[in-house]
C-alpha cells in the first residue's frame, strides 16, 4: 500500500510514510511503535534505520 502511495503526483514526506508503516504493524508492536515515535526523530529517520529497529525488537521478543 505504501509503495503505491509513492506513485501519486503529490510528494509524500518520508515522515508520513513512517506513520503509515507504523500504523499497519501488528498489535504486538504497539508498545514499540509508541517508543519509536517518542524517542526517534521521525523527520531524520531513514527507512533502513526503521527496518533495523523493528527487526531488533522482533529478535528481542523471540529470544525472551
Amino acid at each position: 500500500m505504501v509503495n503505491s502511495l509513492k506513485g501519486f503526483v503529490e510528494t509524500i514526506e518520508e515522515k508520513e510514510l513512517f506513520k503509515k508503516k507504523l500504523k499497519y504493524l501488528p498489535l504486538c508492536f504497539d508498545a514499540k511503535v509508541s517508543t519509536i515515535e517518542e524517542l526517534k526523530d521521525l523527520e531524520n529517520l531513514k527507512m533502513d534505520e526503521l527496518r533495523i529497529i523493528l527487526i531488533s525488537y522482533e529478535i528481542m521478543t523471540i529470544n525472551s
